[in-house]
Order: C-alpha cells, then sequence, then structure tokens
C-alpha cells in the first residue's frame, strides 16, 4: 500500500487517498492482449466505425478478451461476428504483426507511456457515462499513474490569451482550495484551456492534476515542473492518439471534448465568446457536466454577456463567495459517494458542507468563518469576502 495522489507538506489539509497498485497499468494488461487492440485499431484497414462496432460486440458486450478473437476460425467470425469474407482475411494477415505490436508497447512502456484499452477497468468511468459508445476512444495513452477513480477532478479555465491579472489570481487561489479539498485539477496542456492554472498551482506544491495532451504523448513538450509532479505521483498527461501523433486543430478540438468529459466541474473564470475556453464550457454543458460561471465585471459588456449565455444554457453563476463553498461541498460529495454509496451525499465532516447544507443566505463573516476552519483562505478570496463584510456592515 502507498498514498498516492496527495497533498505536498505545504497544503494544509490534503485529502488523504490511499489505494493499492502493485503494478503498473500496463502490466495488468498483458502484451498479447493490447497487441491485438493495436493490431485490430490501427492495422485492420477497416475504418473507426466498424473497429468500434467489433470490439464493442466481442469485448464489451461478450466481455471477451480482444487477443481471442484471433483463435477464431473465418467461420466463428462469420457467424459469431458477421464479419465478411475480406474481413476474416484481414484477421488472419494481422496475425502475423501481433509480436511486432507487442514489441511496440514494450518500447512505449520503456519510456514511461502506458495504454488502457476501453475494456479495462481503469478506463475513465466519466468518459463511459458522458460520451456515446461511438465517441468513447478506444485507446488512451498515458504517462504517470491516473488518479482514483473516485477522486473528483475538475477545470479552472479562463480566457489564456488575454489573461486579466486579477481573475488569474482569483483562479489560482481557487485552484489551491480545490486541492486542499482532495480535488485533482484538470486542464489542457500548455496554453489550453485549464493548462495554465495547474502549472501555476504546481510551483505552490500543493497541486495534483491530470492533463489532456493535444496530441501524442511522445510530441508534446514536458517541462521541469511538470516531470517533477509526474515522478511525485501528482499529475498524469493523458492523450487519445498514438505517441508519435502530431497536434493540430482538429485533434485540438476533439482534446478538448474528451476533457470536458472528464471533468466534473467546470470552473469559467473568463470566457469572452469565440474562445477555446467559450467552447469547452458549451462543450461540457451540452455534455451535461457541472458548469460555474464567475461572476464578470458588469463594465466589460461583452463578457458579460458570453458568461450570462453560458448561465441560461445551464451554467450555475457564482456571484458570492458562499457559491464557491457550494462548488467545494459539490466536489467533495462526489469524491465521497464514489468512495461508499453510489449516489453523492452531503458531507457531514467538513465545515464546509454544514453551512452549505443549511438554509438562508450566509453572511460573509460565517463564510470567513468556515474556510478559517476549513483551512487555508487564499488572500483574494479573503479580500473579496472582506470586502462584501464592510458592505454588509454599511
Amino acid at each position: 500500500m502507498r498514498a498516492a495522489w496527495r497533498g505536498s507538506p505545504h497544503c494544509r489539509r490534503p485529502r488523504r487517498v490511499v489505494y493499492c497498485q502493485a503494478r503498473s497499468q500496463q502490466d495488468m494488461t498483458s502484451d498479447a492482449e493490447l497487441a491485438a487492440w493495436l493490431a485490430l485499431t490501427y492495422s485492420s484497414g477497416f475504418n473507426l466505425a466498424r473497429t468500434k462496432a467489433i470490439i464493442g460486440r466481442w469485448c464489451l458486450d461478450a466481455a471477451r478478451p480482444l487477443s481471442a478473437l484471433f483463435q477464431l476460425s473465418d467461420h466463428e467470425l462469420a457467424t459469431q461476428l458477421d464479419l465478411t469474407a475480406a474481413e476474416c482475411a484481414a484477421v488472419h494477415r494481422l496475425r502475423g504483426q501481433l509480436n511486432s505490436h507487442a514489441r511496440y508497447c514494450r518500447q512505449i512502456g520503456r519510456n514511461g507511456i502506458r495504454i488502457i484499452t476501453r475494456a479495462d477497468p481503469a478506463y475513465p468511468a466519466a468518459l463511459t457515462a458522458t460520451l456515446s459508445r461511438s465517441e468513447q476512444p478506444l485507446l488512451l495513452y498515458v504517462r504517470g499513474d491516473m488518479p482514483p477513480p473516485r477522486v473528483a477532478l475538475a477545470a479552472i479555465v479562463g480566457d489564456e490569451e488575454n489573461p486579466d491579472p486579477l481573475t488569474a489570481q482569483i483562479a489560482h487561489d481557487l485552484a489551491v482550495l480545490l486541492a486542499d479539498s482532495g480535488v485533482v485539477l484538470l486542464g489542457a496542456m500548455g496554453q489550453g484551456p485549464g493548462g495554465v492554472v495547474v502549472k501555476g498551482a504546481f510551483a505552490n506544491g500543493c497541486a495534483r492534476a491530470l492533463l489532456v495532451a493535444p496530441a501524442g504523448i511522445a510530441t508534446v513538450h514536458v517541462e521541469a515542473e511538470l516531470a517533477r509532479a509526474i515522478a511525485q505521483d501528482r499529475a498524469v498527461i493523458l492523450s487519445p492518439f498514438r505517441p508519435d501523433v502530431p497536434g493540430s486543430d482538429l485533434n485540438t478540438r476533439a482534446s478538448h471534448r474528451l476533457l470536458a468529459a472528464l471533468a466534473d466541474a467546470v470552473i469559467v473564470m473568463r470566457a469572452p465568446a469565440g474562445t477555446p475556453t467559450h467552447d469547452l464550457a458549451t462543450t461540457a454543458l451540452q455534455l451535461g457536466r457541472a458548469v460555474y460561471v464567475w461572476d464578470a465585471d458588469p463594465d466589460d459588456t461583452p463578457l458579460s454577456q458570453s458568461h450570462q449565455g453560458l448561465v441560461d444554457a445551464g451554467g450555475v453563476p457564482v456571484n458570492e463567495m458562499a457559491d464557491v463553498l457550494d462548488i467545494v461541498a459539490h466536489l467533495t460529495a462526489l469524491a465521497d459517494g464514489r468512495g461508499g454509496d453510489s449516489q453523492a451525499k452531503p458531507v457531514s465532516d467538513t465545515p464546509a458542507a454544514d453551512v452549505v447544507a443549511g438554509s438562508g443566505t450566509m453572511d460573509p463573516a460565517e463564510v470567513l468563518s468556515v474556510l478559517s476552519r476549513a483551512g487555508r483562505i487564499p488572500d483574494v478570496l479573503r479580500n473579496r469576502l472582506q470586502q462584501r463584510r464592510e458592505v454588509t456592515v454599511r
């Protein structure tokens, strides 16, 4: 047993998640099985929809290993999977390529890249629950250890191309607050939505993060801070693309959709219309994910209209500091629910939940008191609460 995905000693109240990981994910799925997935996915000549249909019927519905499919006769392939004569011949040709695919698995494994198949228990449940089977990637490539299934994932996103200093500081402090509560940060690599917030939080030493790559893992640049976090089991990179696939606009959009599907919550700090952040938030809403929309400066009419549009589409407005507690309580309740009962329930062991579960409007002084008992209060959040308290007193 080892403690993984836990906060650094600099965090006040990291939620400790202990899990057993006796073997790496690559070890848990044999090279022969992974080779079968790689061969059918990339070398069969079948289009992706046909490949997914075959795998869905054989592996997902019948719960059979894909490697067993290559042992079937033409008659069995035709009767059990409705394969044509040409498709049967293609499967037979693939048998001679399985060893080379197995060697490839071992090669990328030596480079720290692991493969999670759609039939693997480690495949993120959020993707199977949110995306249709036709949209779910057959293979996920990861560098680092995936967080346990019970933890909550949240993306804090802003306008990375034209950042506002105050909003960026609030986003950073909110990331630290969520990390203190045991939430894993989610973002796109580099300058993509959520990526800048994750990078800033790493410098604090508290962040645990899952970063979605817009290209193959072998092609993306890994900065020293992220490399250290991966080595310390505080971060993981995930990609639905083969390791050598370069980035493109299409791949970036696909990775953002994957990010939205993975997120238990998307917290929108600043999302002008037409930006990748706004598109990501819209996608998350369409997928039924929780989207929280930060109160925009009313003097910035275009931004206010953009944020109001997200609220009108189903986003939850964040107007008061009490709303921040709602976010924390929602995410910690999800994590606690996954650790036991299947349904999330109000958290009873955190001060934040006690207030959120109560009725009526929270006084800013009360919110300050609650956050003080819960742990560290980010300076920017404290200042805004104090300002609201002064207004209330007047």
